[in-house]
């Protein structure tokens, strides 16, 4: 085929006149919308097929980035520049194609958003133009804002990972102000990201978290800059909110998006902590992240701020620093409705791992306070078993068996008083043994994490098999839709057949009447007539 001989001949041994050429074809190739009535020439001599077109692009896209470099004999080791462009002319050229090629590759994102392999075929080319892309800097800035963009908005790890790979080998070679930007971009996508969190896109979440973390362990003095930007718009939200404690001041605060980004801070300051000079920010992540708790402490936010305590407690078990969360705790434990007897009740299980409020059907079932009571003493029992070696830990929990023993008398129900129990068993159980090997106050600790991460694992599971299933259930609605289409299409076509068939046959007894002088009525004239000469011979 001719478009195969002109890439042969391009790739062997490349001129600026093919590479004109090559260039032209792409930008009429990537049209769509040409004048079929006077396509241009180039395209008829070389597009003899339809799938020649995206053969065009696909070699203008991943193949002649290099050839480029090959062209203007730039080393591989080397970063293209445009300085290596000698001629204007050529740069005008160049440029134009990058222009149309990112143009082309942001249309496409957004008319195939929906097929993964058009996203990673799109990842694929930012990564072969990226070798050319760095002589044009505002174009190379597109670039890696369109992979942010794929990096933020789709839910596939494949597509995830594979935007980030590319982002970050990018962000390596950048200057220090470039990649506090990048960084910035990166946060702002995530913090859009994190306004709704479901079992849906937790694990993507999560993800994202791991990518941010890493980029921030790559310039940590840029990653300083961008933690402490955004701890003091916190601060600021939380003082500005605190004017008017009103509903929606409080669900200003009381956010998911509040508790992620808390959650992505608190990773980036427990990672490497001995090599991470972000570790100077954590006694004031710690201040805010309490002062989150202290602003509207009540029933409605206590789920939240169980999550909030599993961050700070995290950050405990890094840093193995006391910040006093027990009175947290156990301030949840002191509440009121706990001390009410309430029935039993049918509700669904409530979801304490992505849930951040409590609706008011929870607040009358007995099940839900019976399961909160429970997942209270669980960050009892693994807040204490990080500090359970210290030589205070005897003296720090005599005063919190006391509390624990009073508090529960007031319950209304005996398996809270149970439960409680049950913890202060724990906690006697290691002081006797006073440091002598593991005690079941740490063995229970450990336990109760690996429960916890694997009924993480499970509900992501989940929801993929729920997601699989709702695709096959639409794939199979989408095959009977078909099949009713088709039956009724058949039906429409039989019954045009049997309609023509009555029309023909209405037809031909029209031209058998009219054989009489040419019109029916004669034909009953003369019928009349000849019954008018039966009835005389009769006569």
């Amino acid at each position: 085929m001719i478009i195969n001989q002109l890439f042969g001949k391009l790739t062997e041994s490349p001129n600026f006149k093919s590479i004109s050429l090559i260039i032209k074809l792409f930008r009429l190739a990537s049209q769509g919308d040409q004048d079929e009535d006077q396509p241009d020439q180039a395209i008829t001599k070389y597009c003899k097929e339809p799938e020649d077109y995206s053969k065009i692009i696909r070699f203008s896209l991943l193949e002649l980035p290099n050839i480029l470099r090959e062209f203007y004999q730039v080393d591989y080791a080397d970063t293209f520049k445009r300085e290596h462009i000698e001629s204007h002319i050529h740069q005008v050229i160049i440029r134009g194609f990058l222009i149309k090629a990112m143009n082309f590759l942001e249309h496409t994102i957004e008319t195939q958003e929906a097929q993964e392999d058009t996203i990673l075929f799109v990842i694929r080319a930012l990564e072969h133009l990226n070798v050319i892309l760095t002589a044009f800097e505002s174009l190379q800035k597109k670039a890696l804002k369109l992979l942010i963009q794929v990096w933020g908005d789709h839910l596939s790890l494949q597509i995830k990972l594979q935007a980030f790979l590319q982002v970050r080998k990018v962000f390596q070679s950048m200057p220090d102000h470039q990649q506090q930007d990048i960084l910035k971009k990166f946060y702002e996508k995530y913090l859009e990201s994190a306004k709704h969190v479901l079992w849906r896109n937790y694990e993507a979440i999560n993800f994202m978290i791991n990518c941010v973390t890493e980029l921030c362990n790559m310039n940590m003095n840029q990653a300083y800059q961008v933690v402490y930007l955004s701890l003091q718009k916190l601060v600021k939200k939380i003082r500005d909110a605190s004017v008017s404690k009103n509903q929606q001041n409080v669900l200003s605060i009381y956010n998911q998006q509040t508790l992620y980004v808390l959650k992505l801070w608190a990773q980036v300051i427990c990672t490497h902590k001995r090599e991470n000079q972000l570790a100077d920010l954590m006694p004031p992540f710690i201040q805010i992240a309490q002062s989150v708790l202290d602003f509207y402490p009540c029933i409605d936010n206590y789920t939240f701020q169980l999550q909030l305590i599993d961050i700070l407690i995290k950050v405990s078990q890094v840093y193995k620093v006391n910040q006093n969360l027990l009175s947290y705790i156990l301030r949840m434990l002191n509440c009121a409705e706990l001390k009410r007897r309430k029935l039993k009740s049918s509700v669904k299980p409530y979801d304490f791992l992505i849930n951040i409020s409590i609706k008011p059907k929870y607040k009358q079932s007995g099940t839900f306070w019976a399961d909160f009571c429970q997942q209270v003493v669980n960050r009892i029992v693994i807040y204490l078993s990080i500090f359970s070696n210290e030589k205070w830990f005897y003296e720090y929990t005599l005063f919190l068996e006391k509390q624990l023993k009073r508090t529960s008398e007031d319950f209304g129900f005996v398996g809270n008083k149970i439960k409680v129990k049950d913890l202060i068993r724990l906690i006697e159980q290691h002081n006797s043994k006073k440091g002598k090997g593991e005690s079941n106050l740490q063995s229970e600790a450990q336990r109760l994490i690996y429960e916890q991460e694997e009924l993480i694992k499970q509900k992501v599971m989940s929801e993929k098999q729920r997601q699989q299933a709702g695709e096959e259930l639409e794939e199979s609605e989408q095959e009977i839709d078909d099949v009713k289409e088709q039956e009724f299409v058949l039906d429409e076509i039989r019954k045009y057949k049997e309609d023509k068939k009555k029309d023909d046959v209405a037809q031909e007894d029209y031209e058998g009447l009219s054989e009489y002088e040419g019109d029916p009525e004669n034909y009953q004239e003369e019928a009349e007539e000849q019954d008018d000469q039966d009835d005389d011979s009769d006569n």
